[in-house]
Order: C-alpha cells, then sequence, then structure tokens
C-alpha cells in the first residue's frame, strides 16, 4: 500500500500489517513449490543481506507444506567464486534449488553451477524479483550456453496490477476504511475483526 492515508489514525483506524515483499516470495515460492510441483526436498543458495535471509525463513517456516531443506548455503555479495559453495551443495541429493540474490551473483552463482555440475538437465531452480531483470543476462559471460544455464529456472514477480488511484483501488480503500476497527482497548489488534482483503 503506498497510499499515505493508511498512516493517519483519523483516516484509517484499522492497524495495517504489510508483508515485506522479501517474505512475500519465500511464502509465494513456498506455496508453489509445495502445491504445484509437490516438491519436498530443497536447497537454497541465499545471499547474506536482508532479502536473501528474510526469503529462507519464509520459504522454510513449513506454512503450507514440510518441507526439508536439504541444505541452505549463505554466502556474500558480491561473490566471484562460488565454487566452496557449490562443492558444498554437491555433498547433498538436491534437484530443486531455491536461489535468493541479486541478479548479478545469480547469473556468477547460475554459470559456475552449470559448469561446474551442479545445474543440469533435470534440475529445477526457483528465484525471485531481485534474479529476473536483464541484468541476469548481460552479467553472464559472452561465451556462456545462456539457453542451457537458465533451462529450468523459474522465477517469480509481484506485479501489483491494482493501484490505488483506479476505481478498484478506491474501491479496496472505501471497503478498508468501513471496517470495525481493529484496535482494542488497550492499542493492540483485535484479532476478531481483523481482514486481510
Amino acid at each position: 500500500a503506498t497510499d499515505t492515508s493508511f498512516g493517519f489514525a483519523e483516516v484509517s483506524h484499522n492497524r495495517l500489517s504489510l508483508t515485506p515483499l522479501e517474505a512475500y516470495e519465500g511464502v509465494v515460492l513456498q506455496d508453489l513449490i509445495c502445491k504445484v510441483f509437490n516438491y519436498r526436498r530443497v536447497a537454497i543458495f541465499a545471499e547474506m543481506s536482508e532479502y536473501g535471509q528474510m526469503a529462507t525463513y519464509f520459504v522454510t517456516n513449513k506454512a503450507f507444506c514440510d518441507t526439508t531443506e536439504i541444505i541452505i548455503v549463505n554466502f556474500p555479495r558480491a561473490t566471484k567464486d562460488f565454487t566452496s559453495y557449490i562443492n558444498l551443495a554437491k555433498l547433498e541429493t538436491a534437484t530443486v534449488y531455491l536461489l535468493f540474490c541479486d541478479a548479478v551473483d545469480a547469473a556468477v552463482l547460475l554459470e559456475q553451477g552449470y559448469y561446474q555440475g551442479l545445474f543440469q538437465r533435470r534440475t529445477q531452480i526457483f528465484g525471485g524479483a531481485h534474479l529476473i531483470n536483464s541484468t541476469l543476462w548481460t552479467a553472464m559471460e559472452s561465451s556462456s550456453n545462456v539457453e542451457l544455464i537458465l533451462d529450468g529456472l523459474v522465477a517469480i514477480e509481484y506485479y501489483p496490477d491494482i493501484a490505488v488511484t483506479t476505481n478498484e483501488g478506491q474501491d479496496f480503500m472505501h471497503r478498508y476504511r468501513a471496517l470495525p476497527s481493529t484496535i482494542g482497548s488497550v492499542g493492540e489488534c483485535f484479532n476478531r475483526t481483523d481482514d486481510s482483503d
């Protein structure tokens, strides 16, 4: 929600809890790997950043299914040589990988992982919005076989298509402001009337 009126108590008498994009990607990916693909054993590569750690936490919190994280490999941003991380992951038997990193790190990891035998045919790789942009392609070596390296990559991107300024957005704001207050007498959320519209 980017409407600043959410911050004014006279207008919005409900408490509003926002889920950060990083967390939301983890939630969506957990739902996707569990309910759509029915995967239960995954390996995670996550950069040591708020994004990498939050996405990892929310994809592993078992809200939708009981996944087994065979390995979680955390690495610093701007890593140039992923060999030690790739070798660590190769000790496990994963065929499903989740990548929580920016596009430049993803390009290096995907290339090195492919050429070092970690990401091969029948390997499924998932990523989020930080990974899918033109930088992913431009960061790869010109000699790389991008088509083969990216084979099996599924990436999600949060794309809000209903702005608060549209009729649908205004309708939501009207319904939201008409809800009973969720703030109890001591300033705490009153969960019986919370809404996730």
